[in-house]
């Protein structure tokens, strides 16, 4: 799904997974900032059904771009695993946890997990001013 925000940015929903209790759902999301700007990811944990909107990007528990197999997936009941190969991450927290669940005793845990081999950054973010 693809909406269209002001500003001339756009988000596109790439995968939303509900945890095991059913009570939160992860949410994926790609943003496009138009022509002067990279592609990036942001990932969210949200109350089931709410649709995440630009207002919304400030609240992402994980904001990356130069990115390369960003995926999310429950581990376990309130675990939540974050791998990708490589990504330039601005933006990461390891909880999460919201006034809507459970008045703040709903935590959920989030992993942050690199899959690459040979580093987090692609070479030319290792280097940016010699490009």
């Amino acid at each position: 799904m693809t909406r269209n925000l002001d500003k001339g940015t756009s988000l596109t929903e790439l995968k939303r997974i509900s945890s095991f209790d059913k009570k939160v759902e992860a949410v994926l999301i790609e943003t496009n900032g138009g022509a002067t700007s990279s592609f990036g990811n942001a990932v969210f944990l949200v109350v089931p059904g709410k649709k995440i909107t630009q207002d919304d990007l400030k609240y992402a528990i994980f904001n990356a771009d130069h990115y390369q197999k960003i995926d999310i997936k429950w581990q376990a009941n309130k675990q939540l695993l974050i791998s990708y190969n490589k990504a330039r991450i601005f933006n990461y927290t390891n909880f999460w946890q919201s006034g809507e669940i459970d008045n703040w005793n709903y935590v959920v845990e989030i992993t942050l997990k690199c899959l690459s081999s040979n580093g987090q950054l692609f070479e030319d973010d290792k280097h940016p001013m010699s490009n």
